[in-house]
């Protein structure tokens, strides 16, 4: 529960494109042809793309928060 809590916290570091295009891809379940119809973006590359590059900012901010990065490594043990 408290893992849920910290990435929220983090979710919400990330500008609004970066939480959009997560949470349509992760939470529901779109392609990136279907993202297209929600955000302005010119294909499905640069949705791809856009998605790589949040990946790695929320990447980022896990790293350099000790304590979520345990919880994660913990759980993909």
């Amino acid at each position: 529960m408290e893992t849920k809590r910290e990435l929220r916290k983090l979710l919400l570091k990330l500008d609004e494109p970066c939480r959009k295009i997560l949470a349509l891809f992760y939470f529901e379940d779109l392609t990136m042809k279907e993202i297209l119809v929600y955000l302005p973006y010119e294909n499905e590359q640069v949705v791809r793309n856009k998605k790589y590059k949040c990946l790695q900012q929320l990447t980022g901010l896990i790293k350099q928060n000790p304590l979520m990065a345990g919880q994660i490594s913990q759980k993909n043990k």
